[in-house]
């Protein structure tokens, strides 16, 4: 935050222009006599400035907005990536966010946040902007980190696991792959056998069960690539447009917290992604998956309390400019229903695509 004194810039500025008179002594009669009519105007808008100052509004401590919270993402980018927590946190929060200080002086405590390293944005980036390619190989790799999980797919899905598991070995989050196709002996019994993703698109039937294995994958990644993968997509797209606009943001991802304010109780929380766009936030959630319904899991309630708890912590730190927006997967959800749904709760529901243009809206109609 800076803070800019109106009166000693017109001061200045009148300074600046006598000093142009002096060091121009060649020009003509009617051009000094124009700059001199002009410095007359500032030493009347120095007057000015100073009765408003000293009877209506001080003009001598103003805070300026523009750009203010690009030195702390400066210092954000600088930080390195995993989860932030403990002295580190409060740093952060108290000496180097405005967004995160807004809410502890709200007494919304940050309990710790995570920040994506340039692999996983990287790699987030490629999944979310080719989905369609990759989304059967994502769905199957998802699966095989599940519990009991064991690789076995769908030759219909061969190419596409093919694909992502290329993606993951660039990426060096494995070091090696094979596919296998099933096969019945002539003793009646069933093996396993190595072949390429071509062969098995070309030759076997859509559903003949393939399986894949793969080497070398680090196990604390497997929330990444089950789900926090569309945080890290959406948080390269909301950064990017926000660069292209050269707008005034802070962006920040994961972050947990303890709400003290509400009524005597420490609600807990989190927010998958928190923007901040000129002092008008954004509360965003992230749905990488299906959104269900059904007689096992309700997700549309669970996006609905969530929702409810984050309003009745803002509610308590008097912070009103602030918009929800639930980010799905239209690949994996139908976005009538969805939409159908969430927005008439006042939960913008958008996809990928949508982003840019949310950014683009918000910086116009508060410009």
């Amino acid at each position: 935050m800076s803070s800019v004194n109106l009166i000693e810039k017109a001061k200045e500025l009148k300074s600046l222009l006598e000093t142009v008179i002096k060091d121009n002594p060649q020009l003509p009669a009617n051009p000094q006599k124009y700059i001199a009519e002009t410095v007359t105007h500032a030493s009347a808008l120095v007057e000015q400035l100073d009765h408003i100052s000293n009877n209506w509004v001080k003009l001598t401590n103003l805070e300026s907005q523009e750009k203010a919270m690009l030195g702390n993402v400066q210092f954000w980018d600088a930080i390195p990536p995993g989860f932030i927590n403990g002295d580190a946190v409060v740093d952060l929060v108290l000496n180097h966010s405005t967004t995160l200080k807004t809410l502890y002086q709200g007494a919304i405590d940050i309990v710790k946040l995570f920040k994506f390293s340039e692999m996983e944005l990287k790699t987030a980036s490629e999944i979310g902007d080719k989905f369609t390619e990759y989304k059967d190989g994502w769905s199957s790799f998802k699966r095989a980190l599940a519990p009991g999980g064991n690789g076995v797919s769908r030759a219909e899905c061969a190419l596409s696991i093919q694909k992502f598991l290329n993606l993951l070995s660039r990426s060096r989050v494995i070091t090696g792959y094979r596919l296998h196709f099933l096969k019945y002996n002539k003793k009646g019994g069933e093996d396993w056998v190595e072949a390429k993703a071509e062969f098995m698109d070309r030759k076997l039937p859509p559903k003949h069960h393939i399986m894949f294995e793969f080497d070398g994958f680090n196990s604390s990644l497997a929330s990444f690539f089950t789900g926090n993968w569309f945080n890290a997509y959406a948080y390269t797209v909301f950064s990017d447009q926000l660069k292209r606009l050269e707008s005034d943001y802070e962006i920040y991802s994961m972050v947990h917290f303890h709400n003290r304010a509400s009524a005597g109780r420490n609600t807990k929380g989190d927010f998958d992604l928190i923007v901040n766009i000129g002092r008008r936030l954004l509360l965003v959630e992230c749905k990488s998956g299906r959104i269900l319904r059904d007689g096992q899991r309700d997700d549309f309630a669970d996006i609905r309390a969530k929702t409810e708890t984050l309003k009745g912590a803002f509610r308590s730190t008097r912070i009103n400019d602030y918009s929800f927006l639930l980010l799905f997967n239209p690949d994996a959800t139908d976005q009538n229903a969805v939409r159908s749904h969430f927005d008439p709760l006042g939960i913008k529901a958008v996809t990928p695509a949508d982003i840019r243009g949310v950014v683009i809206d918000l910086i116009t109609n508060h410009s």
